[in-house]
């Protein structure tokens, strides 16, 4: 389904479109209605998250919707601890699930509270949070099954990195253009913000465009430190 690979790029919208139309052509389809609720739990709606889930149970019941489902539950019953937040606290709360998210490298959903947060602010720190998230996404995942060894170090730490080919990385190209384009938004917000455009340079090397990342990284270093 188009839908589950756009919610794995981190198109969400596009992910949730495509769910939505599948479930209108179809709609005793229970994986259209999972897909559907698993777009709206990246997108940070809970309750409309539920209301798929629960709709995907109903039409065929399976054991990895009820433990989404579970989930989705969970954070719904936490946020009724917190009444009458303010969007301001609906930013905090969705930044520390994403927070959290990636410290277990749960990078989908992370991306997916980081997109919920930026969605009720346009933050610097926010947009770098979720550029390193697409980063290690395009790293880390979708290794080409063409690798001799799908456990080699990433390209950026190799010594030969300059020679390398691009279809011989480890990166998985959607996600390093998000990472970029999370990057320059950063840069966008704030031009002498250093974290910016060291994301950048970050993503440009993933993507193999060094002359960019080597520029990115020396306007790093003619920025004085600061936060």
């Amino acid at each position: 389904m188009r839908a589950e690979v756009f919610r794995v790029l981190g198109e969400f919208q596009n992910a949730l479109d495509d769910a939505v139309k599948a479930t209108v052509v179809n709609p005793t389809d229970s994986q259209a209605q999972y897909q559907v609720g698993l777009t709206h739990f990246a997108l940070g709606d809970l309750k409309a998250s539920e209301e798929a889930l629960l709709k995907s149970l109903e039409l065929r019941p399976r054991e990895i919707v009820q433990v989404r489902l579970a989930e989705v539950q969970e954070q719904l019953r936490i946020d009724a601890g917190r009444p009458n937040l303010s969007s301001s606290s609906v930013t905090t709360s969705q930044a520390l699930l994403a927070d959290e998210s990636m410290a277990k490298h749960q990078l989908h959903e992370a991306s997916g509270f980081y997109t919920a947060a930026i969605a009720t602010r346009a933050d610097k720190k926010l947009y770098s949070k979720r550029s390193e998230c697409f980063l290690e996404m395009c790293l880390y995942q979708q290794v080409s099954p063409l690798l001799p060894d799908p456990s080699m170090r990433p390209f950026l730490s190799c010594p030969h990195a300059e020679s390398a080919s691009p279809h011989n990385s480890l990166c998985n190209v959607p996600h390093g253009a998000q990472a970029l384009k999370d990057a320059s938004k950063c840069i966008e917000l704030d031009p002498h913000w250093a974290q910016g455009h060291f994301d950048k340079g970050c993503a440009e090397a993933a993507l193999f465009k060094f002359a960019s990342a080597r520029q990115s990284f020396q306007t790093v270093s003619c920025i004085p430190a600061r936060c």
